[in-house]
């Protein structure tokens, strides 16, 4: 069987943020570097990414995915599988992960709101299954400034629940860079500082 697969659009997209968060939660005790090239056929998406962590068990993380994404007027569906890597990890840290995304996002106007779940049979690390249910929304202030919120609800075996809050200011500063004001905070700040409320500065180019 031979497949038709449309023509091939490669992009590499490059985030530097003063430090590294994920659902919610910070990665790194400082500055975080994010490489995630990606080459799209048409609505199929192929990627993969790599990032460093702070951690005492592992140096970082990376991953290739599986994705498509479909535009059906002003809706937006999309639906990834991404195998996840903890890499120079210790030998008895569960180093592999499957996870799955779904999202959903329509346009009215100026106004683009966004629900998504995350979910992981067996997630990295201690962690079991996971699951990671988000809604928020965007708003295009001009073509060069947006803003956005979100709250986000995880349920994990093997850490704690959490719920998340989110709100950013983004600016395209020229060219391929765009620049990024984000505010993150949880409702558990008694589990440590990861949980705890940061103000996150970050800058990505997308080629």
């Amino acid at each position: 069987m031979i497949f038709d697969l449309p023509p091939s659009d490669p992009s590499l997209e490059i985030s530097v943020a003063s430090r590294g968060y994920s659902k919610g939660l910070a990665q790194t005790d400082g500055m975080q570097v994010l490489i995630r090239p990606e080459v799209a056929f048409g609505s199929l998406r192929l990627g993969a990414y790599g990032k460093n962590i702070t951690s005492n068990q592992y140096d970082g993380e990376a991953g290739a995915s599986v994705g498509y994404r479909k535009s059906f007027g002003k809706m937006e569906l999309g639906a990834s599988a991404t195998v996840k890597h903890l890499y120079g990890a210790d030998p008895d840290v569960d180093d592999v992960a499957l996870e799955l995304n779904f999202a959903a996002s329509r346009s009215w106007g100026a106004l683009k709101p966004r629900v998504s779940l995350t979910y992981s049979p067996n997630d990295l690390a201690g962690t079991g299954r996971t699951a990671f249910w988000e809604a928020g929304s965007s708003y295009q202030i001009d073509k060069k400034t947006s803003l956005s919120a979100g709250i986000g609800i995880r349920r994990r075996t093997g850490g704690p629940d959490y719920t998340s809050f989110t709100a950013a200011l983004s600016r395209t500063l020229g060219g391929p860079f765009t620049a990024e004001f984000r505010l993150y905070d949880t409702n558990r700040n008694e589990l440590g500082e990861n949980y705890h409320r940061r103000m996150v500065v970050s800058v990505r180019t997308r080629i």
